[in-house]
């Protein structure tokens, strides 16, 4: 096979390295104008950090906490005892009041029985035959509307009347628990101003009743953290909860008292932080929503001040 040489003259050569010089002028001189032409370029910015927990506002002191909820309050009163379960420490506003403690009084009730049962006093797997007069048909709950017979175990009676604040499951177990048992329960947990014959009671003593039911001083530890479980599962979640970041675990019991009262009690827990608060209100609002939005503003406040302490 006969090999192909190419051959090109030298003055060819020369005119092709000339028209390259040429284009590559005239493509540089094209792309300063375009350089000079456009519009200054802003600098790459780092995206910008967004808050953890939006909406929070900031809260550096007791005095800026009890200024924000009497400014969001408007009308009526309101109590508050709240403490940090780590440091300790207190915040305290109207806390002495006397108040209608409606459904909050049902954590005395459920309280006694699991103290009870800590102390083998109780079985709360022994099953009752509700009497058609023990129904109770008003307000909130699921058994009144429920075909007969009605049969529960004090376990499960414990439930329906903290998470569907059944009241007649409340009613069945204080009249069998014994009011007067109730009441030496409650003075013996320290709740000097809790009246069971009455329903009444005050911030201060719920704050004290959660307290020591977080630590354990109530039950044993098994029972401790079953009725925690059971105060997780509420229905009611448009107070306490209602305005805190995803992740607050809150551990509660509403109230809602014949006079308009709108009420909570609980345990909030936040990575690694917890603290306990009672919040009651009397005369807020006639319009209920507007009421418990006042409920919940109040433990947002709370929440902002003792997640930095």
């Amino acid at each position: 096979m006969q090999e192909t040489n190419t051959y090109r003259p030298r003055s060819a050569l020369n005119k092709r390295k000339s028209s390259k010089r040429q284009y590559l002028a005239i493509l540089l001189v094209a792309i300063g104008i375009s350089l000079l032409l456009s519009p200054p370029q802003q600098p790459a910015r780092a995206p910008e950090k967004v808050s953890a927990i939006s909406g929070l506002p900031t809260i550096a002191s007791q005095q800026d906490l009890t200024i924000r909820i009497a400014q969001n309050l408007g009308d009526g009163r309101i109590g508050i005892a709240a403490r940090d379960l780590g440091g300790g420490e207190e915040f305290v506003l109207g806390a002495d009041r006397t108040y209608d403690a409606a459904s909050t009084m049902k954590l005395v009730i459920v309280g006694f029985m699991y103290h009870e049962a800590s102390n083998n006093r109780f079985d709360l797997d022994e099953v009752l035959t509700l009497a058609p007069g023990e129904i109770q048909r008003y307000g909130t709950g699921v058994i009144q509307n429920r075909p007969a017979p009605h049969r529960y175990s004090w376990r499960e009676l414990a439930r329906l009347m903290m998470e569907k604040s059944d009241n007649t499951a409340a009613y069945v177990l204080a009249t069998r628990l014994d009011k007067q048992k109730l009441q030496r329960f409650a003075d013996g947990e320290g709740m000097a101003h809790t009246s069971i014959a009455d329903n009444t009671t005050t911030p201060r003593d719920m704050l004290r009743f959660m307290d020591r039911l977080q630590r354990g001083l109530l039950a044993d530890e098994f029972l401790t953290e079953e009725l925690l479980s059971i105060l997780d599962d509420s229905e009611f979640e448009e107070r306490i909860p209602a305005l805190l970041p995803e992740g607050a675990k809150v551990f509660h019991k509403t109230g809602d008292a014949f006079n308009g009262g709108q009420h909570d009690v609980g345990i909030v827990r936040y990575h690694g932080k917890s603290y306990a608060v009672a919040i009651f209100t009397e005369g807020v609002s006639r319009d209920v929503d507007l009421a418990r939005r006042k409920v919940a503003e109040a433990s947002r406040d709370i929440f902002a001040y003792y997640r930095n302490r």
